[in-house]
């Protein structure tokens, strides 16, 4: 193997080390000794770009999750709501309380906001992203469905370049930011 060869090689696998310990997509719990996610770079916080007090027991102690299965698994992990559902679990919820003519849908805002008004109260989490200028923003968002007003915000910018988007660097952080967030909603 020639001189460049290697070089090339060594500096693929001085890329790739650095993937290999970071996962996309894998819920956990909560450091039981911290109360956060991770430790060193992933126990960091997100930016909390909006963070509302509100009575936590309005809602029944209900959440609906909207931006996937790690979202949802992760959000269960928590251990800080009695019932973690999605979209579909909400849809047989609705019918089996004979609401479909009152909530014909949950597929957009408003038909949300009329399960949360006709059925039951609930927080609804979901994910999104922004851009500001050049940079693309993940948001992980707490909304009460009822108002349809936001009262939790977390977000991180996503550098697919140097730190890559991952649990660790993006996705704990948002939820470390919400756990701190939950806490703050108890005292």
């Amino acid at each position: 193997m020639n001189i460049v060869r290697t070089a090339r090689l060594g500096v693929l696998l001085a890329a790739l080390v650095p993937l290999a310990a970071c996962t996309v997509g894998k819920a956990v719990k909560p450091n039981p000794e911290t109360g956060y996610i991770g430790e060193g770079e992933a126990a960091k916080m997100a930016d909390t770009v909006l963070a509302k007090p509100v009575d936590l027991s309005r809602y029944g102690k209900l959440v609906v999750v909207t931006a996937g299965d790690f979202a949802e698994e992760q959000t269960r992990n928590l251990g800080r709501f009695d019932e973690v559902i999605d979209i579909e679990e909400l849809q047989r919820r609705i019918v089996a309380a004979d609401l479909g003519a009152k909530v014909p849908s949950v597929s957009d805002r408003i038909g949300l906001s009329n399960a949360a008004k006709h059925w039951q109260p609930f927080l609804w989490v979901r994910y999104d992203e922004e851009s500001r200028g050049a940079k693309l923003y993940g948001r992980l968002v707490v909304t009460d469905a009822a108002t349809l007003e936001d009262v939790f915000i977390a977000e991180k910018h996503l550098d697919y370049v140097w730190k890559g988007v991952n649990d660790q660097n993006t996705f704990y952080p948002m939820f470390n930011s919400l756990i701190a967030w939950l806490k703050d909603q108890d005292a």
